[in-house]
């Protein structure tokens, strides 16, 4: 890259860091009451900083904390499948090569998120996602790890669409010390910066900027890293020096957004959706809280002569009154409150039900939680209604996912963990990722309540019109339960198997017809002769 392409970027970066100028006011706030350890987008982050002394109300560091936790629970846990990979046509699920290859394909990639730092990283991601609206994770290519997972704060980031109104180009600012960049680029270094390595001034910073964004000029027959679709720069800012460059065959970001609207370039957040009632509430707790305290410990209406020192209002203490001053009450009166601390106390916990709400505490709560009151169809049906609210978000994060997934897969596939693509799938355009978590599976529980109403209705019809179960596929409707409900498909038999089973069951039922059949013509065989055994014996006593 030449020095003028390296000024370029500089000149665009901090356009787009003007694009967000009214954003990060609002990014500060809402991370102040929800998460301040993340609150520093317009203010300078110090090492061992106290968390603000003035939020007074937790219920939104309450919901954010359950909304994500909740998130990672039930769509990512570790300890359990998500997702499954599979292939555009189905029926090519029925080889076996392709099964085993699918399977030991979708092992090498849960093994690799749950050995390096996956977990951590979309927990905070989730956390983003709630409070800002938007999350960032950097997915790389790790010699020690294989992958590694990088979750990027909304203050480093600057994003740009394509026409398609996909995020293609991430830009971010941070900084490393003098010994991280010296570690990582050497003597590609700035002279300022090397000269301050070799003065030992380690922890000095470094500002930097790491460019991604479509390489519009590249020979795509070669394999170097220069001639891959996305361009991958790392500059030294101060200095205006390029310090690597190379670039990726897959966008490295994971990037999901919760609301987005039209001609906006960044997010808002189900946190933004509550700010109101976030703010209000802490004030609410604040005023509520000094009534609390005047109620506690009054202020009182003392007589300016009757107290020979200020008065101690300490247990034990002696206070010494001046007696007989004339014209002077020295009684000490409580000045009483006004306020009214139960009705206070109702507002505020409506207004943290609110919040509770907007971030769908209940919903995550309730997943968890038997209700010996209902009926496992009651709670299913509930649960799918606030599904309908969650669904939008849960997709978005999917999208997220689903391209983790296969950037996961493809690092994997180039180091031969993965075992190279069957034949069978060289012309599949690309894999299938279904999700089978346990929020997935409630989502789509709708379909499977419809399945059972059709083959209820089918059950009905049949026993007046039998033909109509001509039309309908056994085979196709257990497939369907089996996606639907993420049973395990190493309970589902093969194409294969099942017609070796029901070949079997036909030559059995076959064999006890043709016993059957053997069985009656014995029997009417012994009838008729013992008949003809009576006809004899009859006309054998007439003929005497």
């Amino acid at each position: 890259m030449a020095g003028a392409d390296v000024k370029e970027r500089l000149t665009r970066a901090t356009r787009m860091e003007s694009l967000r100028n009214n954003w990060e006011n609002y990014w500060q706030d809402i991370l102040y009451y929800c998460i301040a350890r993340k609150a520093y987008i317009t203010r300078t982050k110090e090492q061992g900083a106290r968390l603000p002394v003035d939020v007074y109300d937790s219920a939104a560091i309450e919901a954010l904390r359950v909304f994500s936790s909740g998130l990672h629970g039930y769509l990512t846990n570790p300890a359990s499948k998500w997702f499954n990979l599979r292939t555009e046509n189905r029926e090519k699920m029925d080889s076996k090569e392709v099964k085993v290859w699918l399977k030991d394909a979708e092992d090498k990639i849960y093994d690799t998120l749950n050995s390096t730092n996956f977990s951590q990283s979309i927990l905070e991601a989730y956390i983003d996602f709630g409070s800002v609206g938007m999350c960032t994770i950097f997915v790389d290519d790790d010699p020690i790890d294989n992958v590694r997972f990088y979750t990027r704060p909304i203050k480093e980031i600057f994003i740009d669409q394509n026409e398609r109104e996909d995020i293609d180009t991430v830009y971010r600012r941070f900084e490393f010390t003098v010994r991280q960049a010296y570690r990582k680029w050497g003597k590609n270094c700035s002279k300022s910066t090397i000269e301050k390595y070799d003065k030992k001034k380690y922890e000095e910073k470094v500002k930097l900027l790491h460019c991604v964004e479509p390489r519009f000029d590249y020979d795509p027959r070669k394999q170097d890293s220069i001639n891959m679709p996305f361009m991958s720069v790392y500059i030294e800012v101060e200095a205006q020096k390029k310090l690597s460059e190379g670039g990726f065959k897959t966008f490295p970001y994971m990037i999901a957004g919760a609301n987005k609207e039209s001609g906006e370039l960044y997010f808002t957040s189900p946190m933004m959706e509550c700010f109101s009632d976030t703010k209000m509430v802490n004030q609410m707790t604040k005023t509520n809280l000094r009534a609390a305290m005047k109620s506690a410990d009054p202020a009182l209406d003392v007589p300016h002569d009757g107290y020979s020192s200020p008065l101690n209002l300490n247990p034990q203490a002696i206070n010494y009154r001046n007696p007989g001053v004339p014209g002077v009450d020295d009684k000490i009166r409580v000045i009483p409150s006004a306020a009214n601390i139960p009705i206070t106390l109702e507002l505020i916990d409506r207004v943290e039900k609110k919040i509770h709400r907007a971030l769908f505490v209940d919903l995550f709560l309730a997943l968890g939680r038997d209700d010996p009151q209902k009926t496992a169809t009651e709670i299913m049906a509930r649960e799918q209604e606030r599904m309908l609210l969650l669904g939008p978000m849960v997709g978005r994060l999917n999208t997220m996912h689903g391209h983790g997934i296969k950037r996961t897969f493809a690092i994997l596939l180039a180091k031969k963990i993965i075992k190279p693509i069957p034949a069978e799938l060289a012309d599949e355009k690309n894999l299938v990722i279904d999700y089978v978590s346990p929020l997935a599976r409630a989502q789509r529980g709708s379909e499977l309540k419809s399945l059972q109403n059709a083959v209820t209705l089918i059950g009905l019809v049949a026993e007046g019109m039998p033909s109509i179960t001509d039309k309908f596929d056994s085979d196709k409707y257990a497939d369907e339960v089996g996606d639907l409900t993420g049973i395990n498909p190493k309970l589902i038999r093969s194409e294969a198997e099942v017609k070796e089973i029901r070949k079997a069951r036909a030559t059995a039922e076959e064999a006890a017809r043709k016993i059957q059949a053997a069985d009656a013509v014995a029997g009417v065989a012994e009838k008729g002769t013992a008949a003809m055994k009576n006809v004899a014996e009859a006309n054998s006593k007439g003929a005497a």
